[in-house]
C-alpha cells in the first residue's frame, strides 16, 4: 500500500447522544481549531478573490439601486451558495430577506414559500392571483423602508412555467422603482433556459448578470492561506508553494476541488507525520479523487486494481502509440522487400504454398 495513503473508521457514536459533524483525523496534529477544507457553504471561509469581490460588489449595487431582476451564474463549486449565504449575512438588519433553496416547485407552492418566510399569513386554499396581491400589498407597505430581497438558489432547477411565473414579479412596482428584488443563482444551464423562445420576456427584466469565475493560480495560494488561517493556522502547517500550484494544475481554480484535494493532502502528510504538505501529497489526493470517481462510475469494473491517473493514461496512450508505429512500420518493411506486394503469412510449422502449375493444353 501507498505509504502516504490511509484507511481509517469513525466509531459510532454513543447511543443517546446527537451526532455531530467530526472533525479530521489531522485537526489535532496540526492544531486546528476547524476543518479549514470543508465543502459545506460557511461565509465564515469566504475568501474575496477579485471574481468574488466583483460579483458581491455588483450585487449590492442592484440591491441599493432597487434595479429588480438580478441574475449570478458559474460552473458547479465555484462557490455560489457560500456568496449567497456571505450577501444573506451582510443584508442582516438592512433589508427583509428570502433565501430559497429548493426551487423545484410551481409557481403557486414557491410564491406561498416567500409569503411564509416575509411573514404574510395567507389563506392555504389562495390561488396564485390572490397570493400575488398580498405580496404586492406587503411590498407597497414596505417601500418606504427597507429592500425585499429574495435569492433563489439552483435556480436551474426551477421549471419552465414557475420562471415565468417569476416574470410576473418584475411587474411590483411603483412610477419610480421596483418593489422586489430578485436574485436568480444558478449553473450554467439558467443561461441557456433564459435564452430560450419562451422565456426571452424574463431575460429582458434582468437588469444585471454576473459571472462567478474560476481562481488563478495566485488567488489558490490565497485561498489555501485564507482556511488555513479561520481554521487557527499560525504557522503550523504549511504548503509548499510546488504544492499548491499541482493543487490549482488539478483543480482547474475551482473552490470546492481545491477544497477536496487540500484535505485529502493534509491527510497524506498527516500519516507520514510532516507539517508541510508537499507535491508528493498532493499527488496523492489527486489520484485517491480519480480512483473514488472511478469507482462510483463503475470503470473499475473493467481495470480491477488499475489506479488511472492523468500520467497513467498518458503512458498508455503513447504505449499503444508505439506499438501501432512498429505494426506499421513491419508492414511497410515487408511490402518493400516484397516489391510492392504483400504475401500471407503462413502458419507456424508451415511450408508457404506452391506455386499453382499450369495445365498444359491439349
Amino acid at each position: 500500500m501507498d505509504p502516504i495513503r490511509m484507511v481509517w473508521s469513525l466509531p459510532d457514536p454513543p447511543q443517546g447522544v446527537p451526532e455531530a459533524l467530526p472533525d479530521r483525523i489531522y485537526n489535532d496534529y496540526f492544531d486546528l481549531s476547524g476543518t479549514p477544507f470543508s465543502i459545506t457553504p460557511d461565509p465564515e471561509f469566504l475568501y474575496f478573490s477579485e471574481t468574488h469581490q466583483g460579483v458581491m460588489e455588483k450585487i449590492r449595487y442592484g440591491i441599493e439601486s432597487r434595479l429588480g431582476f438580478l441574475l449570478l451564474t458559474g460552473e458547479v463549486g465555484t462557490g455560489k451558495t457560500t456568496l449567497c449565504r456571505a450577501m444573506l449575512d451582510r443584508l442582516q438588519n438592512r433589508a427583509r430577506t428570502v433565501y430559497v433553496i429548493n426551487p423545484s416547485l410551481n409557481g403557486r407552492e414557491l410564491l406561498a414559500c416567500i409569503l411564509e418566510d416575509l411573514g404574510v399569513v395567507c389563506h392555504p386554499e389562495a390561488s396564485k392571483k390572490e397570493l400575488i396581491d398580498s405580496l404586492n400589498r406587503f411590498l407597497l407597505a414596505q417601500r418606504h423602508a427597507e429592500p425585499v430581497v429574495i435569492i433563489i438558489d439552483d435556480a436551474q432547477t426551477m421549471p419552465p412555467e414557475t420562471l415565468e411565473d417569476m416574470r410576473l414579479l418584475s411587474n411590483l412596482e411603483t412610477d419610480k422603482t421596483k418593489l422586489l428584488q430578485l436574485l436568480l443563482v444558478g449553473q450554467p444551464e439558467l443561461v441557456d433556459q433564459l435564452n430560450g423562445s419562451g422565456l426571452r420576456q424574463l431575460k429582458q427584466r434582468v437588469a444585471l448578470h454576473c459571472l462567478l469565475d474560476f481562481l488563478s493560480p495566485d488567488e489558490t495560494a490565497g485561498y489555501i492561506a485564507r482556511r488555513l488561517s479561520v481554521a487557527g493556522n499560525k504557522g503550523q502547517v504549511r504548503f509548499d508553494p510546488k504544492a499548491v500550484r499541482r493543487i490549482h494544475k488539478y483543480s482547474g481554480g475551482v473552490p470546492r476541488m481545491i477544497n477536496k484535494i487540500c484535505d485529502l493532502a493534509l491527510t497524506a502528510a498527516y500519516t507520514v507525520d510532516s507539517r508541510t504538505v508537499q507535491p508528493r501529497h498532493v499527488t496523492a489526493a489527486f489520484e485517491e479523487l480519480v480512483e473514488a470517481t472511478s469507482r462510483r462510475s463503475g470503470a473499475r469494473r473493467w481495470f480491477p486494481g488499475w489506479r488511472l491517473t492523468r500520467r497513467r493514461l498518458a503512458l498508455t496512450i503513447a504505449l499503444l502509440i508505439g506499438l501501432a508505429a512498429l505494426l506499421g512500420y513491419g508492414v511497410y518493411a515487408d511490402w518493400t522487400r516484397n516489391g510492392g506486394s504483400v504475401r500471407m503469412a503462413s502458419a507456424p510449422g508451415q511450408l508457404p504454398p506452391a506455386p499453382a502449375k499450369s495445365r498444359p493444353s491439349l
